[in-house]
């Protein structure tokens, strides 16, 4: 929908389009890959971390589109609110296993 792109709507003519490129796929398993080491040693057996990593950049993602509209852009505060959040949401996550 170019109407909507024009209107500060950049996703909504890609709803339902998946950019699941080579690069994405490698970022994805560079991410997964980091989750798991970092995780090394914890109790984490119901923790799927092929879902957190999803969360993870969901999260990136969706922070950074909103970031892009702020002025001015704070890359440190989006970062911050982003690694905080998935942060949190791991402890509790780590405390239930």
């Amino acid at each position: 929908n170019l109407e909507a792109i024009g209107l500060g709507a950049p996703h909504t003519g890609l709803i339902g389009v998946r950019a699941d490129t080579p690069e994405m796929q490698a970022v994805f398993e560079e991410i997964r890959a980091d989750i798991e080491r970092m995780l090394a040693g914890q109790a984490t057996r119901e923790l799927d971390t092929v879902y957190l990593t999803a969360a993870a950049i969901g999260i990136a993602r969706e922070i950074g589109d909103h970031m892009l509209d702020r002025r001015p852009v704070d890359v440190e505060g989006a970062t911050r609110f982003a690694a905080t959040q998935l942060i949190a949401g791991l402890g509790g996550m780590l405390a239930r296993a």
